[in-house]
């Protein structure tokens, strides 16, 4: 009984969710084509930067030496995840934003070590669940923020599938001095704390209207 009512359950939101896109179906393509856009562009921006940027060596053209990887540069043989140059030719503008070069192999906000399999796996299924975002939002800003987030996490897994599990990073904060960082990065975190911030915003604003429209009523009553 219980599988059937599931089934049953399963059939109405399928025929829901197929309605919803007969219905909506000019505004979806819409979305994507909005979300799309500024993915690409996104996205174009990281890799270019990327790739026209990029100070360090080649992970490629690295060697095992005692069951490690190490890249050659300025004839020494370091750690990929060694900072290059040496920290007087750090590029610093205004002591504002800077440019360094390392190679990181893993994830800044999860422990050191963590399998680049599941990474990529965790990658892959929030650019997915994002992907469909624009099926259901039709605001704007939802989908700059989102379009933000898919490039970022896009950026970095590519660069994971490219170069043996390592990203490309290379701007820091001179005041803090901690942890290296790309566009992608940026990306994903300036979109993913402004669309958190978007729906407090929306729930604050939806509890101020409800205690408004609850004092009009107790004002009516009495």
């Amino acid at each position: 009984m219980n599988l059937n009512k599931f089934a049953d359950y399963l059939t109405g939101a399928w025929n829901s969710f197929c309605f919803h896109i007969k219905q909506n179906y000019k505004k979806i393509l819409i979305n994507y084509a909005i979300f799309l856009g500024i993915f690409t562009i996104l996205l174009l921006c990281d890799q270019m930067v990327k790739t026209f940027v990029w100070g360090h060596s080649n992970v490629h053209d690295g060697k095992e030496i005692d069951g490690k990887l190490l890249v050659e540069y300025n004839g020494n043989w370091i750690d990929p995840e060694s900072i290059v140059p040496r920290q007087s030719q750090w590029i610093n503008f205004h002591g504002i934003i800077g440019i360094r070069y390392v190679w990181h192999k893993g994830v800044t906000f999860l422990p050191k070590g963590v399998s680049i399999i599941l990474i990529q796996i965790l990658s892959m299924i929030i650019f997915l669940c994002v992907l469909c975002a624009p099926l259901f939002t039709n605001k704007i800003i939802l989908l700059v923020l989102l379009s933000s987030i898919a490039a970022g996490d896009m950026g970095n897994m590519l660069d994971r599938f490219i170069f043996k599990g390592y990203v490309k990073d290379m701007l820091y904060f001179p005041f803090l001095d901690k942890g290296t960082f790309n566009l992608a990065d940026a990306f994903v975190v300036i979109g993913a704390l402004l669309f958190a911030s978007y729906f407090i915003f929306e729930f604050i604003m939806e509890l101020i209207q409800t205690r408004k429209k609850d004092n009009i009523v107790e004002i009516d009553s009495n």
